[in-house]
């Protein structure tokens, strides 16, 4: 575990980097190898703002963001315990990201784009909190004004 400088360039999602778009929070790392950094409040409006933006630019849908320790072989990678002879997952790293609620943070973009596209006129439904295939369907035709 290690910080690297901001103008290098990592293999930071692994095979996912062909086929994603990354975001990277900048932080002071001052305690390198430790998960004890949290990205500011400020930090995470901007993140939910930019998650927002991209869903509506790419029409991702939000339960398709991931975080990097959610890909196989790039966050975690499945080992067989010793134990039961199960497998299970093992991180293999640790950021500042880690101290992000990846479920909460899913289904506060869930929200903003609903709101956002029944404000822009596409979506005609309940604001829910879920993002199934009426959401989907706005989300699709949805164009920038």
């Amino acid at each position: 575990n290690h910080c690297e400088l901001y103008k290098n360039i990592t293999w930071h999602a692994g095979k996912w980097n062909k086929t994603s778009v990354a975001i990277a929070l900048m932080c002071k790392c001052t305690n390198p190898g430790k998960v004890d950094l949290s990205p500011t409040n400020e930090q995470l409006a901007m993140l939910e703002r930019t998650l927002v933006t991209m869903c509506l630019a790419l029409k991702v849908r939000p339960q398709e963001i991931k975080g990097h320790r959610e890909l196989e072989d790039t966050g975690f990678v499945y080992v067989i315990d010793k134990d039961s002879g199960k497998a299970r997952q093992s991180l293999l790293k640790t950021c500042p990201g880690m101290s992000i609620d990846l479920y909460g943070l899913r289904k506060t973009i869930t929200s903003k784009l609903q709101l956002r596209l029944k404000i822009d006129g596409y979506y005609k439904g309940e604001l829910d909190n879920d993002f199934g295939p009426r959401s989907t369907e706005a989300l699709l035709l949805w164009q920038p004004k």
